[in-house]
């Protein structure tokens, strides 16, 4: 049996900028990708944020 709230896999939906990216992982979830430059090169960070605390945060940056 699978789990039925998130499929595991590649994301289907995905946002690429100069800074990183955003891209759907699961149903309650968002992951990020920062491109961070150190030591001479650039390093690949991955996030997994819940979508319920960004939203938050941009709740509490408009105020």
């Amino acid at each position: 049996m699978g789990i039925g709230t998130g499929q595991k896999g590649k994301p289907h939906k995905r946002c690429l900028g100069k800074a990183g990216g955003v891209s759907n992982v699961a149903q309650h979830a968002v992951g990020t990708m920062e491109t961070n430059e150190g030591r001479g090169r650039f390093l690949l960070r991955e996030f997994m944020c819940m979508s319920s605390t960004l939203g938050a945060q941009r709740a509490r940056r408009a105020s």
